[in-house]
């Protein structure tokens, strides 16, 4: 009994350090502490196995005292068990845990501005004027129909101008839309039969090249198989000799860039000078998106430096125009 009364001391709890202060010298206590609440429990149970087994008799108060003294050393190892939860920052039964994980994200340290006194002094520096991208200086408005006029049309002008050039005519003329035209760019109706299709057209602005075969023998094969009686091929420049010798004989018929300016000097003053207004109203120069039907806008290529028209709607619309002259 003495001997294990002895070993009591070693059980005691030692006094709880402040929950808010977690160092590294009190974490290698409570790890130490654990170690000493551990070894005093283990012999506390042998000596009371030592003790039972050399009583010969057990008598009530050697009865009483073993269960007084289990008692006081369960006691005792609840009190332990309770520091050591506050030590270690355990939430208890009755309270809830307010602890978060730390986040990974470190906010970026802002960079010290200048001085008070040098933001006074200083005067302020005036923006950098930005131009928008809607707003485009529109081009200089002619006054009369000229070939270089002509040539410096984007692709959507010049759709129009061969449109109204042939209601001006008197023809019901209908442009075809944007988008795949399926080699068709104007539908043209004769006068007394408005619902009759009776020529095909299709139209290519270019400021310096001229027009090959190729395009020649593709409108003759949709003339027939729309089953158009006639074919018209408009241009602001030329053809080359295969191209015509090709639409010789056939009911095909070619206007280039200086046919097309005389037929529009021909015209009633009144039917020109309109249709002169409508062609060069606001940018007639910058070609508008086949697809979204906005002007386009003139970027250079990352890699290769080169300039190019590309669609206002990027990245939904990755539509692409060559720079004439480029």
């Amino acid at each position: 009994m003495d001997l294990i009364v002895g070993h009591l001391p070693a059980l005691l709890p030692c006094p709880a350090a402040p929950l808010r202060i977690k160092t590294q010298a009190m974490a290698k206590r409570r790890k130490k502490q654990g170690g000493k609440e551990a070894e005093a429990a283990a012999v506390l149970v042998v000596f009371a196995v030592l003790y039972l087994t050399a009583s010969r008799h057990l008598s009530v108060f050697k009865l009483a005292a073993f269960v007084g003294v289990a008692g006081f050393a369960i006691a005792i190892g609840i009190v332990l068990l309770r520091g050591r939860r506050r030590l270690a920052g355990d939430p208890q039964p009755n309270q809830t845990s307010q602890r978060r994980e730390p986040s990974p994200y470190k906010a970026p340290q802002a960079n010290p501005g200048p001085d008070v006194l040098d933001r006074v002094r200083t005067p302020p520096t005036a923006a950098p004027a930005i131009t928008p991208l809607t707003s485009v200086p529109a081009p200089t408005k002619p006054a009369a129909w000229s070939l270089p006029l002509i040539k410096e049309l984007e692709w959507k002008r010049f759709e129009e101008l061969c449109e109204g050039y042939w209601k001006a005519k008197g023809y019901r003329a209908e442009l075809t839309g944007r988008g795949a035209d399926g080699g068709i760019d104007i539908n043209l109706y004769r006068p007394s039969a408005p619902d009759k299709l009776l020529v095909i057209i299709q139209c290519k602005s270019r400021s310096r090249e001229n027009i090959g075969v190729a395009t020649v023998r593709e409108l003759f094969g949709v003339m027939h198989h729309v089953k158009a009686p006639m074919g018209i091929l408009l241009t602001s420049t030329g053809f080359y000799p295969a191209a015509r010798e090709f639409a010789a004989g056939k009911h095909l018929q070619l206007v280039d860039g200086e046919t097309l300016y005389r037929q529009l000097v021909e015209l009633p003053e009144a039917d020109s000078r309109q249709l002169l207004e409508h062609v060069t109203r606001d940018d007639y120069i910058t070609p508008t998106c086949p697809n979204c039907d906005v002007k386009m806008v003139k970027r250079v290529g990352k890699s290769s430096g080169d300039a190019f028209y590309g669609c206002r709607n990027y990245p939904r619309c990755r539509q692409t125009l060559q720079v004439r002259g480029a």
